[in-house]
């Protein structure tokens, strides 16, 4: 039901920079490294944006989408689209505009999927 965030510090022990508490367990997460940009896949199928700040001690929530009925197996953004990509339990793939947040669209897959991944090819 949390989200932390541990940091190495000098002497090469972890310490907790941040404790935040979501709505429905976490069931799956990215980050993306040149945005900070946090996004998180709940148990109540909803996909949760958060941006942690540049020393990692915050994360200020952005924007939820409710984008599945039930658990969220995998999240994935794409920073060259803006996009935020899903799949669930409901065995729904679903993508996500993550500037206005729209629903851009979604497709029923035949069987249960655990993985996601896509490739970007300018």
């Amino acid at each position: 039901r949390s989200v932390r965030v541990w940091m190495k510090r000098d002497n090469g022990q972890y310490w907790p920079s941040i404790y935040h508490t979501m709505s429905s367990p976490c069931s799956c997460m990215c980050v993306n490294p040149e945005t900070k940009r946090l996004s998180v896949g709940l148990d109540n199928g909803t996909v949760s944006e958060f941006i942690l700040s540049e020393d990692y001690n915050k994360m200020t929530a952005v924007k939820s989408y409710q984008a599945h009925q039930s658990r969220v197996m995998m999240v994935l953004f794409v920073l060259e689209m803006e996009w935020l990509l899903s799949i669930g339990q409901d065995k729904y793939f679903t993508w996500h505009c993550s500037e206005s947040g729209q629903r851009l669209g979604s497709y029923r897959i035949s069987a249960g999927a655990c993985g996601l991944q896509y490739p970007f090819r300018e």
